[in-house]
Formats: C-alpha cells, structure tokens, sequence
C-alpha cells in the first residue's frame, strides 16, 4: 500500500477504526514486521473517533519490529478467552474496555 496508501487514509475520518495485529503487547502496544504495516496502522487510527484492537490471545506478550499503535491508544480491546490470570488482571485494568469472546 505504501506512501499512497498512507496518503489516503489520513484523509478520511472513520468513526471506528478496526485493527488487528500480528503481535501486540501491554509494554509494546501493536507492533507489525514491516515498517508499512506499522504506518497504516497508525494513520488508519490517528483520525478515528473509537479505536478497537482485534487479536486473539496467542499473538500477546509478541512484538515486531515496528510499533504501531501504544494500547494506550485503544477504546476496546477484543480478545479470546484464552489469556492467563495475571496477564487478563493487568489488562482489565487500563482505561480501555476489554471484551473477551468466548
């Protein structure tokens, strides 16, 4: 998609912004492999009203190369029912609503 891409999409306004991920993490947020993908993340989100993180739990505690997004940046964060304990307790306690999908 590239620098055009990234053009576009910083010129619309989305109410919602869904985003998934590749790896993502409380220390390191939303990180993906490739600079790009990091980049049309982060200009896909910079407008949105409501910004919800779609990612199941295997891909949590991972990092990329490329952060994307800080989850400080998340409204929502819709996950499985498969996180451990400690990790589900630090989650529910950010300012971000998670959902988690059985």
């Amino acid at each position: 998609m590239g620098e055009h891409g990234r053009s576009l999409l910083q010129q619309i306004n989305p109410d919602i912004a869904f985003i998934s991920c590749n790896s993502w993490s409380l220390n390191k947020g939303v990180t993906a492999p490739t600079e790009d993908k990091a980049l049309i993340k982060a200009s896909f989100a910079q407008k949105a009203d409501r910004i919800i993180l779609v990612a199941d739990s295997s891909k949590y505690n991972c990092y990329s190369l490329f952060t994307a997004i800080p989850l400080n940046r998340f409204t929502d964060i819709i996950t499985d029912n498969h996180l451990d304990t400690e990790n589900l307790q630090l989650l529910q306690a950010q300012l971000f609503a998670l959902h988690i999908a059985n």
